[in-house]
């Protein structure tokens, strides 16, 4: 092989660079339509899904809203499609949860590392951080990183929050929280069965006839939003461009090769990964390496729809689950501080995506235990497909089976919670888009960018204090969820 065929192949298939170049997306871009003309109100419901407005009492509307100018001096968030010039007062306002470890600690290794480079490598890095900040700074201005206090108004207040007789106190994870569990043989029972609506409700699950737009809270016994129907953006040509992204995963399976014998542990289909993972015996964060199917992710990754669908994700975890979201910013940002080398999907707090191939996606019982434990896997359903007669998403210990139509995407902690699909239609087709980080991740930078065993090795009381902060981590992890209340009141 050739060297320029061989750093070629071990070119990122995808980064900010290639996302923020000489001609960067617009807001109008990311969430369809001339958004300009738009007041606020409208523009808010346009990217949250509102809808129909009318009824809307006097009490609950939004201050300030359908301004003559189509702006709010009073909003101070980069969220705002209105206001996404303007910096975000409240980007850092998110506080560090006390399990994170110090500054201090997390620049042990780097400077460490550093100290040992050569001039030209240390040039190189403080080249890297530079372009990294400013790639970061250019991200956020464009694609937004927290709701702006107008989004609660009229995304919150117009929501229909689904109450479950579950509290995520029962979650079962791993110690320290990192991760969940696989499962029991119990939990797992008949994992690769069809079950049809008509079967789930006869044994006590709820139907929730989603329409897959309005947005739907789902909140534990406690009033904590464990998960979250999150909908999809109400421009008009969002559903087009989701077709879309559809056609272009439908088309790239061609390129796919067969699904093996009996499937894997999630369904009979092909998943490809793409982005950074940890896990399976490796010592810190690693790009995945797909090898000849690296070609066909960088095409996905770097399609406008797929692109746009990311951000919307991003968008509305910060908006459903802020604190959650801000833990999320905060360890990728050390992560890619830490290792310069690592490629980056898209902006945003996620670590990698999945791209499920075929056209007959439907998963099968199962938990990404991998994941981080309290975190949120966002799902986004494609396809050509009758959302009330397949595709409805299955969440076990809630007991709830939902429809799951196309465009519409779904947030929840796959790592705790049990999930599936029933299959579609004979003759119908659904493919899904997903994007979330290993738990492992997490673990690593809070051990100082180590694992425990590297911990243990090289600092025994850190290595100890970390085994205690295993005992709290449950309850500290669980405080990162909102509550509806807090959300409304913007007491976060």
């Amino acid at each position: 092989m050739s060297e320029s065929a061989e750093a070629e192949r071990h070119r990122p298939a995808y980064t900010l660079e290639d996302d923020l170049g000489p001609d960067p997306p617009s807001i109008e871009d990311l969430f369809g339509g001339d958004l300009s003309e738009l007041s606020e109100s409208e523009s808010e419901a346009s990217l949250f899904g509102d809808g129909d407005r009318e009824g809307l009492e006097a009490s609950e509307a939004p201050s300030e809203l359908g301004k003559e100018n189509g702006s709010n001096d009073d909003c101070d968030s980069d969220y705002c499609p209105e206001c996404i010039s303007k910096p975000s007062k409240k980007a850092t306002t998110i506080p560090r949860p006390s399990f994170t470890v110090s500054s201090t600690s997390l620049t042990t290794s780097a400077q460490s590392q550093t100290s040992s480079s050569s001039p030209r490598q240390k040039a190189s890095n403080v080249r890297r951080r530079v372009r990294r900040q400013r790639q970061k700074a250019l991200a956020r201005e464009l694609w937004g990183t927290e709701p702006s206090e107008h989004a609660r108004d009229v995304v919150l207040r117009r929501s229909d929050p689904v109450k479950v007789g579950f509290a995520a106190d029962r979650f079962a994870v791993a110690k320290g929280a990192h991760t969940g569990k696989p499962g029991t043989k119990t939990d797992l029972v008949d994992a690769t069965r069809v079950y049809s609506l008509k079967e789930l409700q006869a044994q006590g699950f709820r139907h929730i006839a989603w329409d897959g737009i309005t947005p739907s809270p789902i909140l534990d016994e406690e009033g904590r939003v464990i998960a979250a129907l999150c909908g999809r953006p109400q421009t008009a040509d969002y559903v087009e461009a989701m077709d879309g992204v559809f056609n272009a995963i439908l088309s790239e399976g061609q390129n796919v090769p067969p699904p093996l014998e009996g499937g894997h542990r999630r369904g009979g289909f092909r998943a490809y990964n793409i982005g950074v993972a940890m896990g399976m015996g490796s010592a810190s964060p690693v790009a995945l390496d797909n090898k000849s199917m690296a070609p066909v992710l960088a095409r996905l990754v770097g399609h406008r729809g797929v692109r746009r669908l990311a951000a919307y994700q991003n968008a509305a975890f910060a908006l459903w689950a802020p604190r959650l979201h801000g833990e999320y910013q905060h360890a990728m940002d050390d992560m890619y501080q830490e290792k310069l080398d690592l490629p980056q999907n898209f902006p945003g707090v996620f670590s990698a995506a999945t791209f499920n191939f075929g056209g007959d996606v439907w998963t099968f019982k199962h938990r990404d235990h991998f994941n981080w434990a309290f975190g949120w896997c966002f799902v986004t359903a494609l396809g050509r497909f009758d959302a009330r007669a397949g595709g409805q998403l299955i969440l076990w210990e809630l007991k709830l089976v939902v429809d799951f139509p196309h465009a519409a995407t779904v947030a929840l902690p796959s790592a705790a919670i049990t999930h599936s699909n029933i299959p579609v239609l004979k003759g119908h087709q659904r493919v899904s888009f997903t994007q979330y980080t290993a738990g492992a991740i997490f673990r690593w930078r809070e051990n100082g960018f180590r694992t425990e065993k590297q911990l243990k090795a090289e600092d025994a009381q850190a290595y100890e204090e970390a085994m205690r902060r295993k005992d709290s981590a449950f309850q500290q992890r669980l405080s990162l969820y909102s509550t509806l209340e807090e959300l409304l009141s913007s007491e976060l």
